[in-house]
């Protein structure tokens, strides 16, 4: 399964953070992982609702060039010219936003091969649902709480899961400020006293892609760890490779059949 991550915003070292976090055990789940990063026009990070619907103008064009079709993909081009999107020369596609990010429906409602593309935000809320335990999420900004609160209900609608839910609450850091060390016990105590004593969760989703990378160093600031649970930190963009993989790798889903 050829997989295309996507990073909406033009920040390279965000990109370069997710490939250099990703475990060899997950990396061997696909055949192969393919890095995309905003072009410049893109927001260096995405803050809100405006920023989202900027970096998606901006990513569109490129990852709807029309490229030769490789051998190796599945189906055939549309119109019989042997090429196809760009984003289509992938078995899936990934993008690296905890949201609703306005990117994957643009590219879904063009679609020619069915190819899946996923948000971060769907992948790890789904993976999260699949533990069974309570969960919450800590996002970047504030502005990002209300919005993750309305989506969040639209993308679990429909699943038992729902019940699990427990809210979202912000970091006060913004995106590009997150992988910053002097700030890791200031995010940790904030998971501490919101996510895991106010919040009841025992899953702690880590809700924006600046946090790849950062489960271990945060989990050990979070301490003592409460006694009567163990705690959960959920690296968005890993469990939205392990979700992705399960539900669309064509290899696993006719293992799982036989």
């Amino acid at each position: 399964m050829k997989l295309l991550i996507v990073n909406p915003n033009s920040s390279r070292h965000i990109t370069e953070a997710i490939q250099e976090h990703l475990s060899e055990d997950v990396l061997a789940l696909f055949e192969s992982v393919t890095f995309f990063t905003g072009p410049h026009e893109s927001p260096a990070q995405i803050s809100g609702t405006k920023t989202s619907v900027q970096s998606c103008k901006a990513c569109l064009p490129l990852l709807l060039k029309r490229v030769p079709l490789d051998g190796g993909s599945a189906g055939s081009s549309q119109d019989g010219s042997g090429e196809v999107f760009y984003f289509e020369s992938f078995d899936a596609v990934v993008v690296a936003c905890f949201s609703d990010h306005p990117l994957v429906h643009e590219l879904t409602k063009r679609t020619e091969q069915s190819t899946p593309v996923v948000s971060i935000l769907e992948g790890a809320l789904n993976y999260a649902v699949s533990l069974g335990k309570p969960f919450s999420i800590i996002t970047s900004n504030e502005e990002w709480v209300q919005i993750l609160n309305l989506s969040v209900p639209r993308v679990l609608k429909g699943y038992a899961g729902h019940r699990l839910w427990r809210g979202t609450v912000t970091s006060g850091l913004d995106v590009l400020q997150l992988h910053d060390t002097r700030n890791l016990r200031r995010i940790a105590d904030v998971m501490r006293r919101e996510n895991i004593e106010r919040l009841k969760s025992t899953v702690v989703i880590l809700g924006c892609a600046g946090f790849s990378g950062l489960e271990p160093a945060l989990l050990s600031h979070i301490s003592p760890p409460p006694s009567e649970r163990t705690i959960i930190l959920l690296d968005s963009i890993v469990a939205t490779l392990k979700y992705v993989s399960a539900r669309y790798d064509k290899a696993s889903l006719c293992a799982q059949t036989r």
